[in-house]
């Protein structure tokens, strides 16, 4: 973690561990020679950034999944009269 990192790590949450999972982080936290809380947040901060990914990734192929049934199920000249449509009140709305 780079020192502007840690610059920016101000916010405080409280939680609760079991005894074990004190003692386990403990361990890992001395054996890496960073504090138990330094070793917390990383690990936090790197299970959000994952988690934010996935839910990303999941997102975009969601929305190429709906593009592509589109593409097959609704009419081009639709298509094209919707996007005339738009375009034409877009450039409507600028006159104005």
């Amino acid at each position: 973690m780079s020192s502007e990192e840690r610059k920016t790590r101000d916010e405080k949450i409280m939680i609760r561990l079991t005894k074990e999972v004190k003692d386990d982080l403990t361990a890992i936290a001395q054996e890496m020679g960073i504090s138990v809380s330094g070793l917390a947040a990383y690990v936090l901060g790197d299970y959000v950034r994952r988690t934010k990914w996935a839910t990303k990734e999941v997102a975009v192929e969601l929305v190429k999944s709906l593009v592509e049934r589109a593409n097959k199920e609704i009419p081009d000249d639709f298509i094209r009269e919707v996007v005339s449509r738009e375009v034409h009140a877009s450039f409507s709305s600028r006159d104005r």
